[in-house]
């Protein structure tokens, strides 16, 4: 068994780090990632043994797959004997990944918006009358289109997503790998290739076009890079939409929101108007 795992695997296991990261050099993402014939990856037998420094180096600068099973049913982290250890695991706090004032600056270019200006008068109840709606609500600009369709990468999502629906619906016969090509060209330009989890985007659609595993796919939405803000993730689920009825939920949800007292009584008042959001 020991002569058919990898030398990677063995200066994870035994916390050589100086070799490690000379190995990290020349390792593909895959390898970093490679579940060995013992059932094991490096960075669970590093987290078993508790070599801190090699641990924190997978997954900070090298982003190593977290949620790998091996041949125990255990993850990385499942593995980690000490609290110390599994302190490592934890994504820092504080970050709203999903909502970032930077994504929301570059998702506000996308749109052409103006100002709305109307004198009606908001309903009875609000502490707002006629005199006073454009001085309110001078500075809310209201969503008039979409103002990138004609680019080169909106192009490109809006083809990957007519493909996996004509192959959805029509059963037309398409090459997963051109698909794959496609999404990649998108990743190349909203994660670019200098990203720590470029690798990982490129290896989750891999797996999520050309070996249909879903979940790799979901899991590629889920990483904190610019994808999520595309709508290149909505193509790809179209081909394995029977995979997810599953994992479908049925029954009342709750999510909160932080909103300003001016935001409440714009939303008021563009409930009477159709076609402003």
């Amino acid at each position: 068994m020991a002569s058919k795992v990898s030398e990677f695997y063995w200066t994870c296991r035994n916390g050589d780090i100086q070799r490690v990261k000379e190995l990290l050099n020349c390792i593909s993402f895959e390898d970093l990632n490679h579940i060995e014939s013992n059932g094991s990856t490096p960075l669970q037998a590093a987290t078993y043994y508790g070599h801190t420094e090699i641990i924190r180096l997978l997954l900070i600068e090298y982003d190593c797959l977290r949620h790998q099973i091996n041949c125990h049913g255990l993850t990385a982290y499942e593995e980690a004997q000490t609290e110390k250890i599994r302190e490592l695991f934890y994504r820092p706090g504080g970050i709203n990944r999903f909502c970032d004032d930077k994504s929301m600056r570059n998702e506000s270019n996308k749109f052409e918006t103006n100002v709305e200006n109307n004198n009606d008068q908001i309903d009875d109840g609000d502490d707002y009358d006629d005199s006073d709606v454009n001085e309110v609500f001078k500075g809310d600009r209201w969503l008039e289109g979409c103002s990138n369709s004609n680019t080169k990468e909106m192009q490109q999502i809006l083809r990957l997503f007519n493909t996996c629906l004509q192959l959805k619906l029509f059963g037309k016969i398409a090459d997963r790998r051109q698909l794959l090509d496609t999404l990649n060209k998108i990743i190349d330009h909203y994660v670019t290739t200098n990203h720590k989890q470029y690798k990982k985007c490129t290896l989750f659609a891999k797996k999520g076009l050309i070996d249909d595993e879903i979940e790799q796919s979901i899991r590629l939405y889920t990483l904190q890079t610019p994808f999520y803000i595309t709508m290149a993730l909505y193509s790809s689920l179209l081909l394995s939409l029977d995979k997810l009825k599953g994992r479908h939920f049925r029954g009342t949800c709750y999510r909160g929101v932080r909103i300003t007292e001016h935001s409440i009584y714009a939303y008021r008042w563009s409930l009477k108007y159709h076609g402003t959001i």
